[in-house]
């Protein structure tokens, strides 16, 4: 009797962003700030954050499954962070310069 073979066949493939954060965001201060970054490819690529030159403001930073949230900005936590997508197949960084305003 005839038995149906079923066989997914996955390319690997290198990340590609599939949701990346703007070059530059421009917040007010004491606001709550999100940002998305996330990517496809095979193996599923994992996403982190990572704030350059100094460590994320703490305890407001909330990170998780390719999620930046910062809760009541301030204008110290203007700077440069970057999201960083990879895989076993390879990796891809974009950095998004964060501007936190005074408020009116």
């Amino acid at each position: 009797r005839n038995q149906m073979i079923t066989s997914f066949a996955f390319d690997l493939a290198a990340p590609i962003f599939t949701k990346k954060p703007p070059s530059m965001v421009m917040p007010f201060e004491s606001t709550d700030f999100t940002e998305i970054c996330q990517a496809e490819g095979f193996p599923t690529p994992v996403a982190n954050w990572s704030r350059l030159l100094q460590p994320f403001p703490l305890p407001r930073t909330e990170l998780g499954g390719g999620n930046l949230t910062i809760t009541n900005l301030s204008t110290t936590d203007s700077g440069l962070y970057e999201c960083a997508v990879m895989n076993s197949m390879g990796a891809k960084k974009t950095r998004m310069n964060l501007v936190v305003q005074k408020g009116g």
